[in-house]
């Protein structure tokens, strides 16, 4: 609202004076120098009229990258005899998905991991089973585990790994694994396991671990 008022506009309100700021002498409205801050609040609100419509909505902002988090071990690793249950063998690699993400250059410190929420993750596996081969009552197998579980859900995926009859020195084979990781499960730690028998002389190489951050996971059905 412009400060200088017109005599015409000020005149509407000459006939209702109590519209009108303490005292306002007709000269003041006849030489335009009546100013905004002479009239009443409900005077300035009159004059100034409703407010326009909206501005357009400026465009959304950048979406934040998804949280990616790895492991990996190279150096070859003998399996220890741990009977044929993944919940009863040692961890051969291990990935904990509360683990917090690198600060992005010029941000602050990652927060400690009890205060990163609870996130859907798609994880993958893959490890390298070198040894010897196995009759089909001595199979090994791999798999994806949630570390400290006892309960067969806490098995993730599973894959067998046999190597062929034609078995040579060196002989090797890939194993790969994937696993979807609710939030409800709350970022736990995923291990990387295999099961071994005795006398079986087998070792694993190549280890690694990815988690990637995704959408929503809902069941099946």
């Amino acid at each position: 609202m412009n400060q200088e008022l017109s005599v015409a506009t000020v005149a509407l309100f000459v006939v209702s004076p109590f519209k009108l700021k303490n005292a306002v002498s007709s000269v003041k409205v006849r030489n335009g120098s009546l100013r905004a801050s002479d009239l009443s609040a409900a005077a300035r609100a009159t004059l100034q009229g409703q407010a326009g419509p909206a501005g357009p909505t400026g465009p959304p902002g950048p979406v934040s990258a998804p949280h990616l988090l790895t492991a990996e071990s190279n150096p070859l690793v003998d399996l220890e005899d741990c009977g044929g249950d993944l919940l009863d063998c040692p961890n051969l690699l291990t990935l904990a998905l509360n683990t917090p993400v690198e600060p992005v250059p010029g941000g602050g410190p990652p927060g400690p991991a009890s205060d990163i929420p609870k996130r859907d993750w798609f994880v993958q596996a893959k490890l390298v089973v070198i040894g010897q081969d196995l009759p089909d009552d001595q199979r090994n197998d791999c798999g994806l585990v949630i570390d400290g579980s006892t309960e067969p859900s806490g098995v993730l995926d599973i894959a067998q790994s046999r190597l062929s009859f034609e078995f040579s020195p060196g002989e090797f084979e890939t194993v790969a694994l994937m696993a979807a990781v609710p939030k409800r499960l709350k970022n736990p730690r995923i291990a990387l396991r295999c099961t071994s028998l005795q006398f079986q002389d087998s070792e694993v190489s190549d280890l690694k671990i990815t988690a990637l951050e995704v959408g929503d996971i809902t069941a099946a059905g």
